[in-house]
């Protein structure tokens, strides 16, 4: 597979897109990724599989961004993986958090008994987010331009939010209800709280703020918290949450 990528240019996703089945189903032959299973290509399709189920909660974002249909979503990881090493753990975290949400015993009919520990890649997750801006902020020249106080994750979310083209109005309501993200106490209503937040924006960019505060709380909530953890597991709040990492960083990485 080496000397073929010499050979002939292409790159290896070539060629494990190329020998793969165009369904779910199975066939007489192997897929190449199965003979070769490297896990960077895996990450990157159980995200491409995965994240549109998370968008379903920011509707009107995915559909005007065109995030919840696979050949776009493929192309647009793609392109964010080529620049964005931090990315790449994400995705990383991101398939590692629904294989231990999943029981898979290491052989057919048997027991598992591995001790999953989902929340903690969950909370890779949330911070490899932040990574993400950082790297981004680094790629395009802008990291030097905020202060170093403010070198942190709303600090990053602000700069590249004007340069997503992110309204001031909308930058506005973000900065209006951050403070619900900061967790400086334990609400028990913590996500409730920002999935009711009110603004005049248009729906799409009202989801984009949403996001934002999402993945401000999941980070401030992973670094300092765990009271929610019963509800991060399995909730349509937690699936709120991973949806609006996977919409923030879509969103802010391009």
């Amino acid at each position: 597979m080496e000397w073929l990528c010499v050979l002939s240019g292409n790159k290896l996703d070539h060629y494990l897109e190329a020998w793969q089945y165009a369904h779910r189903g199975q066939e007489e032959w192997a897929e190449l990724r199965t003979v070769l299973p490297y896990e960077f290509f895996e990450d990157r399709d159980k995200f491409i599989q995965t994240a549109p189920i998370y968008l379903k909660k920011f509707p009107k974002v995915s559909e005007a961004r065109k995030l919840a249909a696979e050949p776009d979503l493929r192309k647009l990881v793609d392109t964010i993986r080529q620049t964005n090493y931090s990315f790449m753990n994400l995705l990383g975290a991101f398939r590692q958090l629904h294989k231990d949400l999943s029981y898979t015993p290491d052989k057919k009919g048997g027991l598992d008994f591995r001790e999953h520990r989902p929340l903690d890649s969950y909370a890779v997750v949330a911070f490899r987010a932040e990574t993400c801006l950082r790297e981004r902020l680094e790629h395009v020249g802008l990291l030097e331009s905020i202060p170093v106080r403010r070198r942190a994750l709303e600090g990053y979310m602000r700069s590249l939010s004007k340069h997503s083209g992110l309204s001031q109005t909308a930058q506005g309501w973000f900065d209006k209800y951050a403070s619900l993200a900061q967790l400086h106490d334990t609400p028990p209503d913590a996500i409730d709280r920002i999935r009711s937040i009110e603004t005049n924006l248009e729906e799409s960019e009202h989801e984009i703020v949403q996001a934002l505060l999402a993945t401000c709380l999941a980070r401030n909530y992973f670094a300092h918290h765990r009271y929610l953890d019963h509800e991060l597991l399995r909730s349509d709040n937690s699936a709120f949450v991973l949806g609006g990492i996977v919409l923030t960083v879509l969103y802010l990485l391009t």
